[in-house]
């Protein structure tokens, strides 16, 4: 009963008072403060909803209890709380409304409620009703130099 990984790279806390961990190879874990109890979500491959990686970089819970996690070359994943199960959104070469890159640095909700995924490729905002992102590409910046 005990942390999955030493290195942790974000924490949030949620309207119980849970915390979740983003870890850096132990997938995700959740503290319960009353049981003083974790549990441990990782990737099976066997299971189309499981974690689609263990190697994690952020989580976010957003303003409507949404616990959306960011992995390490998995995409990005949002845990329905009440099933366990994980939906999944990968970038796709083929498809523009896809994630720019499965590098998911960090997860953001802006005052108007939309979600924004900053990742390797650049950042996305997710479409709700669309359940797709807009990318933004990076932009190279060249500074002229007298």
């Amino acid at each position: 009963n005990s942390i999955s990984d030493i290195f942790i790279w974000e924490m949030a806390e949620d309207n119980n008072g849970d915390i979740w961990i983003a870890t850096n190879m132990g997938g995700l874990d959740k503290y319960n403060v009353e049981t003083e109890k974790f549990t441990h979500y990782r990737n099976n491959p066997g299971d189309k909803n499981s974690l689609s990686s263990d190697k994690l970089r952020s989580v976010f819970i957003d303003r409507s209890g949404n616990l959306w996690v960011g992995t390490w070359g998995g995409g990005l994943n949002v845990l329905d709380t009440k099933s366990g199960k994980f939906a999944k959104y990968l970038h796709d070469a083929q498809d523009s409304s896809s994630l720019n890159n499965n590098v998911v640095n960090n997860i953001f909700e802006d005052s108007s409620g939309r979600i924004w995924i900053c990742t390797d490729g650049g950042l996305a905002e997710y479409n709700k009703k669309q359940n797709n992102f807009k990318r933004f590409k990076k932009v190279k910046r060249i500074t002229k130099i007298d």
